[in-house]
């Protein structure tokens, strides 16, 4: 019995993988890779910004982040928070633009599904 409902699982998974590809394609996946790359840099920039009053925090960074220029700083400074702040901010419009734009491509998708009478 076990068996037959794995195997069942199985199916049903593979039908639902089929599925997804035929209503998702590369662009939508693309993303939503993006919207949670987005996600996971908001909590890394809240991370960073709620442990800076921490004496020995060294915070953490992406490679593109290196590109605000910090000349501004004292050589010892190893955090800005209105820098961190900005880089958080310029992130939260990236990722609503994003869910916006998600957003509307699943409203033209409904519609063409159905012939311009749902969504």
């Amino acid at each position: 019995m076990a068996f037959v409902f794995v195997m069942f699982l199985t199916t049903l998974c593979r039908a639902i993988g089929v599925i997804d590809n035929i209503i998702e394609d590369d662009i939508s996946k693309a993303m939503r890779a993006r919207v949670v790359e987005a996600s996971h840099r908001q909590a890394i920039y809240a991370y960073n910004i709620a442990s800076a009053a921490n004496p020995a925090f060294s915070p953490i960074r992406f490679s593109d982040d290196l590109r605000f220029d910090t000349k501004g700083l004292a050589p010892d400074a190893a955090f800005n928070l209105e820098l961190e702040m900005a880089m958080m901010n310029e992130n939260r419009l990236k990722q609503a633009t994003l869910l916006k734009l998600m957003s509307t491509r699943g409203s033209i998708k409904s519609k063409i599904y159905t012939f311009g009478k749902g969504g």
